[in-house]
């Protein structure tokens, strides 16, 4: 009986310990190693180089055939002042060309629209890489008949020269913050840091008041390029010691 007794709990014991699963032990990974974690951000300001607008005339008549004979006339007109005025064939671009029907609308209701004559639209993107002359331009593209201007936006030519700039000093700021921290840790930085850029970005157009561009003047248009902004930000990351 007694050794019954002692192999029946034997085989419970066994069973216990299959039916049961062990406790999950952690996975093996290097050690953990202390670290400190910054951002830095970085600024240039640059002025601008290089001016974009788009200049365009407008026109009406009876038939679209007739506006768009007046429309071409006037539109070759402005592309040559363009021309003359120093901008580079290749800085030129046509970004706009429509004919649309003019309608009559019954007051009414009891009578269909009727097309009452058409307007011709074309348009011109010109870069000005001459800021000192954009003044003189727009006025002479008034006068050569453009009445339709969408404003002007200025810009750097070469962006990217004042984004690595903004880069090195944001990455020189992390640097900075970095070795502040660390001292006062009495902490040593080890290299090489994990860096991440977060954002590097150039500045929105600065555009120029359309409403200052009355048809007829008869001195250049004064413009204020101002100022082109360039960001960047990092983030470093730093293993410490002792």
């Amino acid at each position: 009986m007694r050794s019954t007794m002692i192999g029946l709990a034997a085989a419970m014991l066994a069973l216990f310990a299959t039916g049961v699963p062990a406790r999950a032990q952690p996975a093996a990974g290097p050690p953990w190693m202390p670290s400190i974690t910054v951002e830095g951000s970085g600024e240039v300001r640059a002025k601008p180089d290089m001016a974009t607008t788009t200049v365009g005339v407008v026109d009406q008549a009876a038939t679209a055939g007739e506006a768009l004979q007046a429309n071409n006339q006037k539109s070759e007109a402005l592309l040559r002042t363009l021309q003359e005025s120093g901008v580079r064939e290749q800085d030129l671009q046509t970004t706009g060309l429509s004919v649309a029907p003019n309608y009559s609308y019954d007051r009414s209701g009891k009578a269909p629209p009727r097309i009452v004559g058409y307007t011709v639209s074309n348009q011109v993107t010109a870069k000005v890489r001459d800021l000192a002359s954009l003044g003189e331009l727009l006025d002479k593209v008034v006068q050569a008949g453009a009445n339709q201007i969408q404003g002007v936006s200025f810009s750097a030519s070469d962006p990217e020269k004042y984004l690595e700039e903004a880069r090195l000093k944001a990455v020189h700021d992390a640097q900075r913050r970095a070795a502040s921290y660390a001292k006062a840790l009495g902490a040593t930085l080890k290299l090489p840091p994990m860096l991440r850029e977060q954002n590097a970005a150039g500045p929105q157009p600065v555009f120029f008041a359309r409403e200052a561009l009355a048809a007829g003047a008869a001195a250049a248009v004064p413009v204020a390029p101002g100022q082109q902004i360039f960001t960047a930000r990092v983030v470093l990351t730093y293993r410490i010691g002792e």
